[in-house]
């Protein structure tokens, strides 16, 4: 079952994640960025009536992937679960690049930041 851009199994659909090297050039060269303390969020339209999202998060931050990966995931359940409830503008592309300063904090902390940051864009 699928609605709204996400599937029952919890994940974004295949549709809304940004998958191409070159979707992600595109939107980091040529997006409009917004940025909050631990985040950084590049934003472009992209004439589709949906949105598509990649993240970022460098070696820098944490060599091991699992805490890079643990960061991820909670910044993509955010994003899925305001999609699900249809809280998003439609039509853009969005980059999320992750910094350090997220490793480590609760969920709630997380989600009050990237909910901040996607209000700032004007998504929210």
């Amino acid at each position: 079952m699928k609605s709204c851009g996400v599937d029952i199994l919890g994940m974004l659909q295949s549709q809304n994640r940004l998958k191409t090297d070159r979707d992600f050039k595109t939107v980091l060269k040529q997006g409009r960025s917004f940025y909050s303390s631990n985040i950084k969020l590049k934003l472009l339209k992209n004439g589709l009536n949906y949105n598509r999202f990649g993240f970022i998060i460098g070696t820098r931050i944490s060599k091991k992937a699992t805490i890079r990966n643990r960061v991820k995931r909670q910044v993509r359940e955010i994003i899925r679960l305001k999609t699900k409830q249809g809280l998003l503008k439609s039509g853009f592309d969005v980059v999320l690049s992750l910094a350090g300063g997220l490793i480590g904090k609760e969920y709630q902390e997380i989600e009050k930041e990237v909910v901040l940051l996607l209000a700032r864009a004007g998504l929210l």
